[in-house]
C-alpha cells in the first residue's frame, strides 16, 4: 500500500492532533505488540510526514486503525478503480485524474465521519474557549474547502453541515470573551456559506437558501461586512441559476462591501455582478465591462495576504473564465473563445466539476461561432469529466447544448456523441 505523506499530515491535523498526540494514539491502538518509546515514535512520524522514510506495512495498518480505518491515508494503485473512458479526449494522465477524483469521492465520507472536530474535542476538555479557537476553525475550514475543487456538493454537504453544527454546539455550550464569541459567529457565517454552496451545487435549493440566510444574519451580528456581502452575492447567483430576479441582489452585494473590502472579495463580488448582468440582458454591456474592470483592478492590487480564504479562488484565471462566460452570454463568441480557451488550457482535469461546467460555455461559444465540430469535441470532454460528480450544474448546462447539437445529426461525430451522452446522462437527447 503506497503511502502519501501529505495526506497523512492533513488527516492528523484535521483531527486537531499534533505529532505527539498522534504518537499517543498509535500507542493506544496497540495492546500487546511493543512499540518504540514515545520520543522515537515522534521522530518516526516527523520523518514519515516529511517523506524521508517509507512507512512499513505494519505501521500503515496501525495508522489506519488509529485514524478510524480511514483509507484516505493510502494511495491505491491505478488499477484499483475503473475509469470511465467513453469518448474521453484525455489530456496527459486523464484516466488517472478521473480515478483520483473517484477515489476522493469514495473516501470523503469516511474521512469526514472519522474526524473529531476540534469544536467537540474542546467540549470534552472543558467549558471555556480560548481566543485561538476561531482562527483554528477558520484554518480547518480552509483545508476542508479545498475538497470543493474536486468533489460536488452532494459529496461534501454533510461534512460542511457537520462543521457548522459543531461550531454552533461549541458556541452554545461554552463560555468565552465577547470578542471570541463574535469571532465564532463570523466563523459560523463562513461555514454556513460553504454548506449552502454545497447544497446549491447538489440541487437542494431550499436548503441552500436557508444556509445563505443564516449566514447573512450571522455575518451581520458579527459585524463582518465582506461575509454579509458575500451572502447576498450567493443568493443572487442562486436566483440567477433558478430563473429568479437577481440583478438587485447582485448590486446590493457590491454596495454592502463598502470601500475597504479585501481585494479578492471585491473582485469576487464584482465578477458575480458582471455575470448576473450579462446573463439577464444584452443591454447591460457597459455595466458588465465596468464590473469586470473593477474586478481586474482589485486583483491587480492584491498582495496575497489581506484577503480571506473563502475568496482565494478569485484569481486571474477565474476572471478570464467569468469574462469568457460574459462574452458568450452577450453573443460575442469570437471574443469569448480565446479567453476561455486560454483559461481552460491549464485547468486541471481533477477539478472535474468546475472544468466540466466551464467547458460548456466554450462549447456554446463555438456553436454560436458556427463551429459545431469543435463544440462536439468539447462537450464530449465535459460529459466525461461530469460523470460521477455530485453536482447538478454541469448536466443542466450540457442538456441545453446537446439539444442544439441534434440539428447536426448527419455529422461524423453525431452517433458517437449521442451514444456517450445516452450512457452518461439520463435522457439528455429529445426522443
Amino acid at each position: 500500500m503506497a503511502f502519501d505523506p501529505t495526506q497523512l499530515r492533513g488527516l492528523r491535523q484535521g483531527r486537531g492532533w499534533d505529532i505527539s498526540d498522534m504518537a499517543r494514539e498509535l500507542r493506544r491502538t496497540v495492546s500487546r505488540t511493543p512499540l518504540p518509546s514515545h520520543a522515537s515514535l515522534v521522530r518516526m512520524i516527523r520523518r514519515w510526514e516529511a517523506g524521508e522514510i517509507e512507512m512499513s506495512e505494519r505501521y500503515q495498518l496501525l495508522f489506519q486503525k488509529a485514524l478510524a480505518a480511514d483509507p484516505a491515508l493510502a494511495r491505491p494503485p491505478v488499477t484499483a478503480i475503473p475509469a470511465v473512458t467513453i469518448g474521453f479526449k484525455a489530456t496527459d494522465g486523464g484516466e488517472q485524474d478521473v480515478q483520483r477524483r473517484e477515489f476522493l469521492t469514495a473516501s470523503i465520507g469516511l474521512a469526514g465521519a472519522a474526524a473529531v472536530p476540534p469544536q467537540l474535542a474542546c467540549l470534552t476538555a472543558g467549558r471555556r474557549v480560548g481566543a485561538e479557537m476561531p482562527a483554528l476553525l477558520r484554518q480547518r475550514l480552509a483545508r476542508l474547502r479545498r475538497l470543493d475543487n474536486y468533489l460536488g456538493g452532494a459529496e461534501t454537504h454533510r461534512l460542511y453541515a457537520d462543521e457548522l453544527e459543531a461550531t454552533r454546539t461549541l458556541t452554545r455550550e461554552t463560555t468565552c470573551t465577547q470578542a471570541t464569541r463574535q469571532a465564532l459567529v463570523a466563523v459560523m457565517s463562513e461555514q454556513a456559506q460553504q454548506a449552502g454552496w454545497a447544497a446549491f451545487d447538489a440541487g437542494w435549493q431550499a436548503t441552500a437558501s436557508a444556509y445563505y440566510d443564516d449566514s447573512r444574519r450571522a455575518a451581520h451580528d458579527a459585524d463582518d461586512r465582506p461575509l454579509e456581502a458575500n451572502a447576498l452575492a450567493l443568493l443572487a447567483y442562486q436566483a440567477l441559476t433558478t430563473g429568479q430576479p437577481a440583478a438587485a441582489l447582485a448590486q446590493a452585494s457590491c454596495d454592502a462591501l463598502g470601500s475597504t473590502a479585501p481585494p479578492r472579495v471585491t473582485a469576487l463580488l464584482h465578477e458575480r455582478r458582471a455575470w448576473t448582468l450579462a446573463s439577464t440582458s444584452t443591454g447591460h454591456l457597459n455595466e458588465v465591462e465596468r464590473a469586470l474592470g473593477i474586478a481586474a483592478d482589485a486583483l491587480a492590487s492584491d498582495d496575497g495576504t489581506s484577503s480571506p480564504d473563502w475568496a482565494a479562488w478569485a484569481d486571474a484565471t477565474e476572471l478570464k473564465i467569468i469574462t469568457g462566460r460574459c462574452r458568450t452570454a452577450l453573443g460575442q463568441p469570437k471574443q469569448a473563445i480565446p479567453v476561455l480557451g486560454e483559461a481552460l488550457a491549464d485547468f486541471d482535469d481533477t477539478q472535474a466539476r468546475d472544468k466540466a461546467l466551464y467547458l460548456t460555455w466554450l462549447a456554446e461559444a463555438y456553436l454560436d461561432a458556427g463551429e459545431p465540430d469543435e463544440a462536439a469535441a468539447i462537450v464530449s470532454h465535459s460529459l466525461t469529466l461530469s460523470t460521477g460528480v455530485g453536482s447538478v450544474r454541469p448536466a443542466q448546462r450540457l442538456r441545453g447544448i446537446l439539444q442544439r447539437l441534434t440539428r447536426y445529426s448527419g455529422s461524423l461525430w453525431a452517433a458517437a456523441l449521442r451514444d456517450q451522452a445516452t450512457s452518461l446522462m439520463p435522457a439528455p437527447w429529445p426522443g
